[in-house]
């Protein structure tokens, strides 16, 4: 089994960043520095030589891995024949796609808090947030079946019941022939709580994710600090909500069911919405205070000691700045106190 480096460390990147639109200036593009055309069609080639010269590498018989939740993205066959064009650089192998449907009112607060981490304002549950999820997984299905083919579509369902040890890496290990021995320590993605999924969106139009198409630094430093301190309960939508969602869905998931699972109770997902009450991302002005509170602790403890030489420095930087009168009163004071000029 491979899993080249070449196409992104931990999270395939490199393989959506080939295929995407060549006018494409998302936040994927930006984040690793692809703003102009140009740049593009030098990342585009330096890739498929990267993978051409691993490949050389690999047994004839070695199973390939490629996962990216960007992928989710790839629209048109011009952007699927660049991800064909990928795929073909690392030898004649047969292809399979494997995809994992979430049920959809689970998919939209996981959504919603990602793309909040992203920069986005959008209100929960209002028409903004639902821009770009892909909730109806017929279409995101026909896609890659009008790309690929019926036959090497896998669809599997992100469900703990319906996961091989209740674990989706377990799983996909499993379904492509490679068992997991014990258990594996993976780094799970770490969410914020509803309480500051909220505090966040109302300062993102303040820290812009990308300032002149360049990424934002400070921002990186707000959301680690934000995660590190986040203790709210977690985002949750209430029962009747998240119903009325996956009622759109139902038609679509029975016939994805039927089709790729070959099950006639038209049942795709198992489990149903809890009748927890709703979490919304709302925030009181005393939370935000309390959140703000511990954010400066948390930078505070973060920060680097001043050493003796940089106290010095800063001294001095403070005495450039004061003027004359502003000397001589700190002077006389100082007297006055008996200490030292």
């Amino acid at each position: 089994m491979v899993v080249p480096a070449s196409a992104g460390l931990k999270n395939h990147y490199n393989i959506p960043l080939f295929a995407l639109a060549d006018e494409d200036r998302g936040a994927l593009r930006l984040i690793h520095g692809l703003s102009t055309a140009e740049k593009v069609r030098g990342f585009r080639g330096a890739l498929l030589a990267t993978l051409k010269a691993d490949a050389a590498s690999w047994a004839d018989d070695d199973t390939v891995i490629l996962s990216s939740e960007h992928l989710i993205h790839l629209q048109d066959s011009a952007e699927f024949d660049r991800l064909k064009e990928v795929l073909a650089a690392m030898g004649p192998r047969p292809v399979r796609i494997v995809i994992y449907l979430r049920r959809q009112d689970a998919y939209y607060v996981s959504a919603y808090a990602q793309h909040v981490r992203g920069g986005s304002t959008a209100a929960w549950m209002s028409p903004e947030s639902f821009d770009h999820l892909v909730l109806d997984y017929q279409v995101l299905l026909d896609r890659w079946e009008s790309a690929f083919g019926r036959e090497r579509i896998c669809v599997r369902v992100f469900e703990r019941g319906q996961l091989t040890g209740n674990d989706a890496v377990a799983d996909f290990m499993s379904f492509v022939g490679c068992p997991l021995a014990g258990a594996v320590n993976v780094e799970r993605n770490v969410s914020l709580g509803a309480r500051e999924t909220e505090f966040l969106r109302r300062l993102n139009p303040l820290f812009p994710r990308f300032i002149d198409d360049r990424f934002n630094e400070q921002r990186r430093s707000l959301v680690q600090a934000l995660t590190s301190i986040s203790n709210g309960p977690p985002l949750r939508l209430d029962s009747k909500c998240a119903l009325e969602i996956l009622a759109r869905y139902r038609d679509s998931n029975a016939a994805i069911a039927a089709k790729y699972l070959g099950r006639t109770d038209g049942q795709l997902f198992h489990e149903v919405p809890g009748d927890a009450p709703e979490q919304p991302p709302a925030l009181s002005v005393d939370e935000a205070v309390d959140l703000s509170a511990r954010l400066w602790a948390f930078a505070h403890e973060k920060a680097p000691k001043p050493t003796g030489e940089s106290r010095k420095v800063r001294k001095a930087e403070r005495m450039a700045r004061m003027t004359l009168e502003q000397r001589r009163a700190l002077r006389q004071a100082r007297q006055a106190r008996g200490v030292a000029p």
